[in-house]
């Protein structure tokens, strides 16, 4: 009997470890899954490539509304310069987590792979696409104390007078270097760039007549109205509906020419598709909300949305469109 009670023993010993580490494999999993079920649970950070005067309110407005379908708060880190490729280069170097995203013109994602050396950032390799947040046109200003009225005479003042227009542009390789690059190469004329971080860094050269020339989106209106500066072009297929009777590019003598530029998302690679999918229904809500729509509408944005697929797939084709373009004006921005 006593043989027979101290086999048991050991036995029963064994089953009570052996359900012990069960139930403690249970409790990880349950965990786990929990855990991972509850992003996000700290908040979120955005790096956008520009300085917060020239953040538009519109932007602010879409971040709020995302962060209230997240449950959590969209921090802006600015961080402007270096032709606005801060934030993909934060990406690019950030955990996948969720937790660090990025705002990007086109520019950054479908221009400067073609045209630099050193910025080689490509979708699904280095970064995920998120979302398209927008896409808008310009309108190409003056200051009223220049001898033209339209585009026609700005490109007639420029031939006689090569390099005597300064062109509120940007740094080697922005946005705006980049549309002041299509323009000289559509017209054959020659202006100056001067590099700003931004289009609220340049306002007051472009009131004070210091830099003649710029291109700006239309939240510029109130100092067209106010006469402080003169509209030129604007540069999309059809006249703009803030200025309808200002020409377009193609009205003014030049067919098939336009201008145009997006705002995206861009996650870092290697983020989980839950995680993706989250953040994508978040944004896209945003967009759909009336404020965020109305915002959008003073800025001349238009709003674009859709999923992380499409928003790659724009991306791609952009790309295609750029790379003939590029290689006949020869560019190179380093």
């Amino acid at each position: 009997m006593k043989s027979n009670h101290a086999v048991r023993a050991p036995l029963n010993e064994y089953w009570v470890t052996a359900r012990a580490l069960v139930a403690a494999i249970v409790v990880l999993v349950i965990s786990t899954s929990a855990f991972a079920q509850a992003y996000p649970n700290r908040p979120i950070t955005l790096v956008y490539p520009y300085p917060p005067a020239g953040s538009p309110v519109a932007f602010n407005a879409l971040f709020q509304e995302a962060s209230k379908v997240l449950g959590q708060p969209i921090v802006v880190d600015y961080k402007p310069g270096a032709g606005n490729r801060f934030g993909v280069t934060d990406i690019m170097k950030a955990k996948p987590d969720g937790y660090t995203l990025a705002a990007a013109p086109d520019v950054v994602l479908t221009v400067l792979p073609l045209t630099s050396s050193t910025f080689k950032a490509e979708a699904g390799r280095d970064y995920l696409p998120l979302m398209q947040m927008i896409e808008y046109f310009f309108i190409i200003t003056t200051h009223p104390s220049m001898p033209f009225r339209d585009f026609q005479g700005l490109v007639a003042y420029a031939k006689t007078n090569p390099g005597k227009l300064n062109f509120a542009g940007s740094e080697p390789g922005g946005v705006r270097h980049f549309l002041l690059e299509r323009i000289q190469a559509a017209t054959g004329v020659r202006m100056t760039n001067v590099p700003y971080k931004g289009d609220a860094a340049s306002l007051a050269d472009r009131l004070g007549g210091i830099v003649e020339i710029g291109i700006n989106a239309a939240g510029f209106k109130p100092h067209i109205d106010a006469g402080k500066l003169v509209a030129l072009a604007t540069t999309g297929p059809k006249r703009m509906q803030e200025f309808p009777n200002i020409p377009t590019l193609e009205e003014s003598g030049y067919k098939g020419f336009t201008l145009t530029s997006w705002f995206g998302l861009v996650a870092p690679a290697g983020t989980p598709a839950d995680i993706m999918a989250k953040l994508s229904a978040a944004f896209n809500a945003g967009l759909k909300s009336p404020d965020v729509i109305r915002l959008l509408a003073q800025q001349g944005f238009d709003p674009v949305g859709g999923s992380p697929e499409a928003f790659a797939q724009k991306i791609r084709s952009d790309i295609a469109a750029n790379a003939p373009v590029i290689n006949k004006l020869g560019l190179k921005f380093d």
